[in-house]
């Protein structure tokens, strides 16, 4: 299958959630049944836009609170007709909660999310046993959950909070290669910068 279509307009990007059922049919939001991975504050939309245009029989969500962001991240999949990635707007907490259905997820990302470093703002963290539960939940068994941050203390908190709960298992840890990742705008920044990025492989059990 073709996952370019130059006639993509920026409104054809975002799944607009009024009009799909509650439990999202991945086969209607995208147009076919290919399977769908999901990544969690897409921000600009880079990963998505490379993960994309490199596996055209995969279907790439991004999700965001950022709508700044997030029409960055449609207006760039629009001009590149990229008909295999689509963004959603809203907390991923709640959407993956209350919209994602059992099972239906093929692997989900977290990629350099915001550490909400000051105590007062911690709440606002993705990355909780809770979260972890319900991720487990819409990706079934035997899936595959990739975490990257850049900052060590953080990253060891990640793991702690997603794997606590027995719903993830790790794989590996490590460092984060951009030799064989796809570059979210943040990485490739930090690229630049010779920052230390840290990266793990999970699989829900």
């Amino acid at each position: 299958m073709n996952s370019v279509n130059p006639s993509i307009e920026p409104s054809e990007v975002e799944l607009d959630l009024l009009k799909l059922p509650r439990l999202l049919s991945w086969k209607e939001a995208f147009g076919n049944g290919n399977p769908v991975e999901l990544d969690i504050g897409c921000g600009r939309g880079r990963f998505i836009i490379e993960a994309a245009q490199a596996r055209p029989n995969v279907n790439y969500l991004g999700i965001d609170v950022s709508g700044k962001s997030l029409r960055m991240a449609k207006e760039r999949i629009a001009k590149r007709g990229i008909a295999n990635a689509k963004t959603a707007w809203g907390d991923a907490r709640h959407f993956i909660a209350d919209r994602v259905a059992d099972g239906s997820l093929d692997a989900a990302h977290l990629l350099f999310p915001d550490p909400w470093p000051k105590s007062r703002h911690q709440k606002r963290r993705v990355a909780t046993p809770e979260f972890a539960a319900e991720l487990r939940r819409a990706l079934g068994r035997g899936r595959p959950f990739h975490v990257a941050t850049d900052i060590a203390d953080y990253f060891d908190e990640l793991l702690e909070a997603v794997a606590s709960g027995g719903h993830f298992e790790i794989l590996s840890e490590g460092l984060y290669d951009p030799e064989r990742q796809f570059l979210t705008n943040y990485a490739a920044k930090y690229l630049e910068q010779g920052r230390e990025m840290h990266y793990a492989r999970l699989r829900s059990v």
